[in-house]
C-alpha cells in the first residue's frame, strides 16, 4: 500500500506492522550536507526540540501498530548526541516501547563520492515491545555496507529527486534478521522506496508513505520495474 501524506496522518490498524523503518525529517543543519541540489523533497525541521517532537508523532504510530514480536528501527543523526538522548528519554516517558540496541551502519569503506565522506557511520536505534523476532545467525551489531552509487537510481531522475544512497542491502539485513516471509514492513518516511524494494525482494508485504509526491513517483517507478521482471 502506498500513501502520499504527512506521516502523522497515516492511521494504521492496531498490531498490523511487523517491522518499521524510519529515516526521519532532516535537521536544518543537515540539509546542506545531505540535501543535494534541491531541498524541495526534504521534510525538514529547524531545531532539536522540534525534531524530537515530530519524530515522537511517528513513534506513537509505531506503538499502536507494532505487533507484539515486531521491531522498529530509526536512522538517527549520529553527530547529534543531544537529539538521541532527548529522543530516548521521550520514548521511555511517553510510550510503552522498550529501547533496544544501537546498531551501527559503517560505510567508511565506501569510495569518496560527491558530498559523501568515506569515514561516515550511521546510528540506528531499535525499538520493540519486548519479544522481537531475531535471527542471530544473520545479524551483527555493526553492519559494514557500502553506500549505493548515485547511478543506481539515475534512471529515475525524471520522476523526482534520487540522491538516496542508502543501499537496499542494508535494509535487507534488518528484514532478514527481524522478520519472516509474509510479515508486513512499513516505512512512514519512505523516500525513494529503498525499504519497499528490500521488502519486495524478500517476500514481505509493505506499507509506504512519503510527504513528497516526487519521492512517491520514484518509489512507484522502482516498484513497477521490480514487479515487471
Amino acid at each position: 500500500m502506498l500513501y502520499n501524506r504527512d506521516a502523522g496522518e497515516i492511521f494504521l490498524a492496531e498490531k498490523s506492522i511487523d517491522l518499521f523503518f524510519m529515516n526521519p525529517p532532516y535537521l536544518e543543519s543537515y540539509v546542506d550536507e545531505y540535501g543535494g541540489e534541491t531541498h524541495s523533497h526534504i521534510n525538514r525541521v529547524n531545531d532539536e526540540k522540534e525534531y524530537v517532537t515530530r519524530l515522537m508523532r511517528l513513534v506513537r504510530h509505531v506503538e499502536h501498530a507494532l505487533t507484539d514480536s515486531g521491531s522498529a528501527f530509526i536512522m538517527l543523526p549520529n553527530d547529534e548526541n543531544s537529539v538521541i538522548l532527548e529522543l530516548c528519554k521521550a520514548v521511555l516517558a511517553e510510550t510503552k516501547l522498550k529501547l533496544g540496541k544501537f546498531y551501527v551502519w559503517d560505510f567508511s569503506g565506501t569510495p569518496h563520492l560527491d558530498g559523501v565522506q568515506g569515514d561516515k557511520m550511521g546510528i540506528i536505534l531499535h525499538l520493540h515491545n519486548g519479544a522481537p523476532h531475531v535471527d542471530p545467525s544473520s545479524f551483527d551489531y555493526v553492519l559494514k555496507t557500502p553506500i549505493d552509487h548515485p547511478d543506481v537510481l539515475s534512471k529515475y531522475k525524471n520522476f523526482g529527486f534520487v540522491n538516496s544512497l542508502i543501499p537496499v542491502k542494508l535494509y535487507e539485513n534488518f528484514i532478514r534478521g527481524f522478520s519472516k516471509p509474509g510479515d508486513t514492513v512499513c516505512d512512514l518516511v519512505g523516500g525513494t522506496g529503498t525499504v519497499i524494494v528490500a521488502a519486495h525482494n524478500l517476500g514481505r508485504d509493505f506499507v509506504y508513505n512519503d510527504i513528497s509526491s516526487e519521492q512517491l513517483a520514484v518509489a512507484t517507478a522502482r516498484l513497477a520495474d521490480l514487479t515487471a521482471n
